[in-house]
């Protein structure tokens, strides 16, 4: 009996310690703030990237937002300024012009962290603050002008892009490089809209090419390309989406445009990001680096959906298959435009040139 006293009051020593103990405060959700160069809802690259906020947002608890400029680019160091004043702990900024003006900033800010998406290989990360990511979007490129290449019956595809630079620009030598690859009579249209928002010029741009003998069309315009995608559906040809895979997002909503997108050039920007935000959350992320993702890093190649399964053939998902595990594997390099000069590049599509 005198043991089971002795065992109660160390028990109740215990709870009463286990009471005065300091109570682990709960870690303070992180902020993240995207700042939108147009507006979301393009069902492309903003939709892309975020999706990697929202997955931050359901997996790791952080709290997110999305600033929409619109296009007006006379709002573009206000909203950043904007964004590095807020309450955010984190500052994403895609697009040249964008990351552009918060490279300027970002040491005026040591207390943020900034993550650039979307630059230049080449991109000079000066700051210990700043993350920055360079696509391989001309791998992903390159697997869908392949497939334009098989599919076509023309032997004439076209390229419709927003403005014309160096991101862009790197999907078409892609495209063409994959297209050339599978189908050396190929011919290709080129067009650019001179921007990501106008889908009326998108859409006239699209008809042009199709009216002109094109029957795959690949749109790299973010909320433009659906206007071409709409174009498309019009004529009934094929259409190649990009950065999401358009034929899933757009099935429900706009069935007769997810009909003909054959498939997507994938430019995963929110799986990109996700692995930033883990990185950040357990302290493992190398600021002051630039890094390069692509295929093999879970951020490119082409969507393979039910629709693609049922409207390619087997012999022609084969070869595809083949190709991607040549670029896999390093036996396929693909032409990147970051490497060539503009008069290369236009040497490529006057090589191509219907």
């Amino acid at each position: 009996m005198k043991n089971i006293k002795i065992l109660i009051v160390a028990l109740l020593a215990l709870a009463v310690l286990a009471g005065c103990a300091p109570k682990e405060e709960p870690k303070e959700a992180i902020k993240a703030v995207f700042v939108v160069r147009t507006n979301l809802g393009d069902k492309s690259f903003n939709d892309s990237a975020w999706s990697g906020l929202k997955m931050a947002e359901d997996e790791l608890g952080w709290e997110v937002s999305a600033v929409e400029i619109g296009g007006d680019q006379t709002k573009y160091e206000a909203t950043i300024l904007d964004a590095a004043e807020s309450d955010a702990d984190v500052i994403l900024v895609g697009s040249a012009a964008l990351v552009e003006l918060a490279n300027q900033y970002a040491d005026d800010y040591p207390e943020k962290q900034w993550i650039f998406f979307d630059v230049a290989p080449t991109f000079e990360n000066t700051h210990d603050n700043a993350y920055a990511i360079s696509f391989k979007q001309n791998e992903s490129s390159f697997l869908a002008g392949a497939l334009a290449g098989l599919l076509t019956e023309t032997n004439n595809i076209g390229f419709v892009g927003g403005t014309e630079n160096i991101v862009i620009n790197d999907f078409l030598v892609g495209y063409i490089n994959g297209a050339k690859t599978t189908n050396p009579d190929i011919k290709v249209q080129v067009s650019f809209i001179g921007s990501f928002s106008d889908a009326a010029k998108g859409k006239e741009l699209g008809l042009v090419q199709i009216d002109n003998g094109a029957d795959v069309v690949h749109s790299v315009a973010g909320g433009a390309g659906l206007g071409v995608i709409e174009a498309v559906a019009e004529r009934s040809v094929w259409s190649l989406g990009v950065d999401t895979d358009q034929h899933a997002v757009l099935k429900d909503s706009a069935p007769e445009k997810a009909n003909v997108i054959i498939t997507s050039a994938l430019k995963l920007v929110g799986n990109a990001l996700f692995e930033a935000f883990k990185d950040i959350e357990d302290e493992s992320i190398e600021w002051g680096s630039v890094v390069r993702m692509g295929i093999n890093e879970n951020a490119g190649g082409i969507a393979k959906n039910d629709f693609y399964t049922a409207n390619v053939s087997s012999d022609i998902r084969t070869q595809i298959e083949a190709l991607e595990a040549q670029v896999k594997s390093g036996a396929v390099v693909v032409p990147s435009a970051f490497d060539m000069t503009q008069d290369q590049i236009n040497a490529l599509k006057d090589s191509v040139r219907p």
